[in-house]
């Protein structure tokens, strides 16, 4: 009895079908592997969040200043450093779906090592009226540089943002969208991470933490207003 084999075109035939089921099912992956991510990264944003009220409590209801230089002056924290005792893990400051970044300048010395992050404060639109401080929480009295505000100085806690996800700044030639205009610390459009699925993570002064496609601008003020 003679075998019959594949013929080439039922071979290409199965080749093409395997090639459009691959096409139509990686991005599914994708998006759902970028899911687990953004879970996490939720995770890390709801326990800094956490972190930082439980500083409030220790510190007259205040949140802690953006940075603060110790003594001598060329010992420089920041409000990673300074909620650090809280939250236990630096490894919560890095989001799975991020480079992360790094900042070396004086670290004080109980923590030498590198400055490792991917979550920024809101630096923004919360100072003084005009006195161009960014710092976070600002618009409080100054604490070692920097303005703090008090929690009850936040008039809308559940729509103040805390904590935010980062990203790079836009790709060139790519359209900045409204979002990305609205969202960015002093001048540089697309610094918020728009990276999970075309949605950032953000932590609110309330503690709660939610997936948005951008803020408005009185999510920045500790006013509640633009």
């Amino acid at each position: 009895m003679t075998k019959r084999g594949f013929t080439l075109i039922e071979l290409l035939v199965v080749i093409a079908i395997i090639a459009i089921l691959a096409a139509i099912l990686f991005p599914v992956f994708a998006r759902a592997r970028e899911k687990a991510r953004q879970s996490s990264c939720q995770s890390n944003l709801k326990q800094i969040a956490t972190g930082i009220l439980m500083y409030v409590q220790d510190y007259d209801e205040r949140f802690p200043p953006m940075f603060a230089y110790g003594a001598p002056s060329a010992q420089l924290r920041w409000w990673e450093d300074l909620t650090q005792p809280y939250v236990m893990n630096r490894q919560l400051f890095i989001c799975p779906s991020s480079t992360r970044y790094q900042y070396t300048y004086a670290r004080p010395p109980e923590y030498p090592e590198a400055l490792e992050f991917t979550y920024d404060c809101n630096a923004m639109g919360v100072g003084p009226p005009g006195s161009g401080a960014g710092g976070y929480g600002a618009g409080g009295p100054m604490r070692n540089g920097s303005y703090v505000a008090a929690i009850g100085d936040v008039k809308r806690p559940a729509e103040c943002i805390l904590i935010v996800d980062v990203g790079h700044t836009s790709t060139p030639g790519r359209e900045i969208t409204r979002a990305e205009r609205t969202d960015c610390f002093a001048a540089s459009p697309g610094y918020i991470g728009f990276k999970h699925n075309d949605m950032a993570n953000w932590a609110f002064a309330d503690g709660h933490v939610k997936s948005m496609k951008g803020s408005e601008p009185f999510m920045w003020s500790i006013s509640g207003v633009e």
